[in-house]
């Protein structure tokens, strides 16, 4: 909870009536996936979630630079990781069931591999915060039942430029199609 309300850093963006892109996609190869994932050296390997909040903390401080720049330094600037609260037993369900965990991310470390292992600590953090989560969904779900303006509120809250102002996400696909209970998926 003490991560959902605070407040941050919001992106140091030009004026409003300014247009600039606010998604980034691109594609990564295995081969680059699995040879950053032997990093750090000395350390344990890095997971894709790791790199890439890490990757994103580094594409941030090359644009923005250092934290001692920003407007509101030194309010950490916040990842939003989407994480699947399904377990092992239920992992068969059709459709999303996830949360959104917000991480500081070291946007202010000098080098790439403080950055990394930084976001390693942070990820090593998600399980428990994820088990939160999963217990209070039931509690969220059964107040929007009979006043949906609760989630309208968090969702109001959430897209907030200083709540919200980076999300980081990955999208599996590979190129050998795929199938359920022997049909071919089709289209996404």
């Amino acid at each position: 909870l003490r991560y959902m309300r605070a407040g941050g850093q919001a992106l140091p963006l030009p004026s409003p009536r300014v247009a600039e892109p606010s998604v980034a996609v691109t594609d990564l190869s295995a081969q680059v996936i699995q040879a950053a994932r032997r990093l750090p050296t000395g350390g344990p390997g890095a997971t894709l979630n790791e790199l890439l909040l890490g990757s994103l903390a580094g594409a941030l401080r090359a644009r923005y630079g250092p934290f001692a720049r920003w407007p509101k330094a030194p309010a950490p600037l916040y990842a939003t990781v989407p994480v699947d609260l399904r377990s092992g037993a239920d992992a068969y369900r059709l459709g999303n069931i996830v949360t959104a965990l917000r991480l500081p991310l070291p946007v202010d470390d000098d080098s790439p591999v403080d950055r990394l292992r930084a976001c390693q600590r942070l990820c090593a953090e998600l399980p428990a915060r994820s088990e939160v989560h999963r217990k209070v969904l039931p509690l969220l779900e059964a107040a929007a039942r009979p006043g949906p303006w609760v989630p309208a509120l968090l969702a109001r809250h959430l897209m907030q430029p200083d709540v919200t102002p980076t999300v980081c996400t990955a999208f599996k696909w590979r190129d050998r199609s795929s199938n359920m209970y022997g049909r071919t998926l089709l289209r996404v």
